[in-house]
């Protein structure tokens, strides 16, 4: 494991610089040899939920240590203590801590970058693919996206675009 960058902060353009940057390296990651981009800030300082829910994806799309950087004890949204334990709610997500710890270990890479929205995917041991779209801008986007992008990406190991496919939501389900 080594740091790929400076020490992160807890605001919003720290975070995306530092995804950024780690972002590039992962031809350098893998099972037994980690990219770490720094700790969580999730419930740390100023950071909406949202803001909150997106760094703990980007950390776990980059197949990164999750190591907290706060009092779990005080975890606070907004500047303000989270009463409504979100904050708990995301840092423990099983969906998103799976694709974290996969056993392939590889992180995810860019496919597109559109208007503000990353489009980003890691391959899974068991073959499926992570799919994460990232909106790095502040207002609501659309983005539309087809499966033959994946496959023409041989890092993703996908052979042919698939006739039958399931979509999760791992923020919902």
């Amino acid at each position: 494991m080594w740091r790929t960058t400076p020490d992160i902060m807890p605001k919003w353009s720290s975070i995306v610089w530092i995804y950024n940057r780690t972002l590039k390296l992962y031809k350098y990651a893998g099972a037994g040899h980690w990219n770490d981009p720094d700790m969580l800030e999730v419930g740390n300082g100023n950071l909406d939920d949202n803001e909150n829910r997106a760094h703990f994806s980007l950390w776990c799309m980059l197949a990164a240590p999750l190591m907290l950087g706060n009092d779990i004890r005080q975890f606070v949204t907004n500047g303000m203590p989270d009463k409504e334990n979100n904050t708990l709610k995301i840092v423990t997500n099983k969906h998103m801590i799976a694709v974290d710890q996969d056993a392939l270990g590889k992180p995810a890479k860019r496919i597109k970058k559109e208007s503000g929205i990353d489009i980003i995917a890691r391959p899974l041991a068991n073959g499926d693919v992570a799919l994460c779209l990232f909106n790095t801008k502040s207002s609501t986007k659309s983005v539309s996206f087809k499966l033959d992008e994946l496959v023409k990406d041989k890092y993703l190991g996908i052979e042919e675009v698939p006739t039958g496919y399931e979509l999760h939501d791992l923020w919902t389900d």
